[in-house]
């Protein structure tokens, strides 16, 4: 199928009369895909040349132009459906993470621990991929040394 035919179907199956993003207004309105909805990731899907690809990444090829490798396409306005080229940038997984609603995006953001200390560099480290609080662990281990003592 030639190119134009695939970029006429892809247009057809697109709402250009989307809701205006509340976070963003200045964007303007959203076009919804109509089409193909992924089951797990909510994101519009559509078939071009064999191959099932984003509908968001398919825009953003088509009318922006490639990808740069580490980067990925993230929606400015937050609305998974929307394809509008101009709602995107392409941003590594770490900002499109950090920029997210989703659990691991609101604490990746976080800069104070449950039990008020800071999460800043010096009184954090990573373990399993997660941000530990020193102190917090410190008084953990103090506590079970204790307890493990007082069994003897």
């Amino acid at each position: 199928m030639p190119r134009e035919a695939i970029v006429k179907r892809f247009w057809q199956k697109v709402n250009k009369d989307g809701p205006i993003p509340t976070h963003r207004p200045d964007l303007g309105r959203c076009w919804i895909w109509t089409a193909a909805i992924g089951t797990f990731t909510g994101y519009g899907v559509f078939r071009a040349l064999g191959k099932w690809i984003s509908a968001h990444r398919f825009s953003y090829l088509e009318f922006v132009g490639p990808i740069a490798d580490g980067l990925e396409v993230d929606h400015l306005c937050r609305n998974r459906i929307c394809v509008r080229p101009s709602h995107f940038e392409a941003v590594t997984r770490q900002v499109n993470q950090l920029r997210s609603s989703s659990v691991s995006g609101l604490n990746a953001r976080k800069t104070i621990y449950v039990r008020g200390h800071s999460l800043q560099e010096g009184n954090v480290y990573i373990h399993c991929r997660r941000r530990v609080c020193k102190i917090c662990h410190r008084a953990k281990t103090a506590k079970q040394r204790r307890g493990a003592l007082s069994q003897l």
